[in-house]
């Protein structure tokens, strides 16, 4: 026997975010009302999953560190 709990999606916490009045405050005190407004909605969240190989991530992020510290090595030299 396995208990399961079940995960929320985007559309289930949305709706709950919405509907329920606890949600729209915390403590008490602070109205959140304005946060839910300006919310990101979901299709905006979602990226394509991309998979990423370490040499090619490694040498990217080398090539524009180097960059950089080129930049800004040649203005100090002006």
């Amino acid at each position: 026997s396995v208990q399961v709990n079940r995960v929320l999606t985007y559309y289930d916490l949305d709706k709950d975010l919405m509907n329920y009045a606890a949600f729209q405050t915390l403590d008490g005190e602070v109205d959140l009302k304005l946060l839910t407004k300006v919310l990101a909605p979901e299709h905006e969240l979602q990226e394509d999953d991309v998979s990423w190989h370490w040499d090619h991530l490694f040498t990217e992020v080398s090539s524009e560190l180097v960059t950089d510290w080129d930049l800004g090595h040649s203005e100090k030299e002006d």
